[in-house]
């Protein structure tokens, strides 16, 4: 089983698309990490600090990392526009 950080009850996770997400991953060997709600701070071209958050890492120590963004809701698509769009 994989590792969650920080460790919490995955049940207790507020958004429906993390949680299950992160339930799955878990089932991942011992040797992966899930970390969920990451902070991050990006400097943009005019010196301006912004902060961002990162749903979900996944860190396997043999085959690297992945990084998550969940979305929740229904899909859709327009076939006139050729664009997919979330409700």
């Amino acid at each position: 089983m994989a590792k969650l950080i920080p460790k919490n009850d995955p049940s207790k996770i507020g958004n429906f698309g993390e949680r299950s997400v992160i339930t799955s991953l878990l089932t991942l060997p011992e040797h992966v990490e899930i970390f969920h709600s990451r902070s991050f701070y990006i400097l943009d071209g005019r010196e301006k600090m912004s902060e961002g958050e990162i749903d979900i890492v996944v860190l396997d120590k043999q085959k690297g990392f992945l990084v998550i963004e969940v979305k929740g809701g229904t899909i859709q698509y327009n076939p006139q526009s050729k664009n997919f769009f979330r409700m």
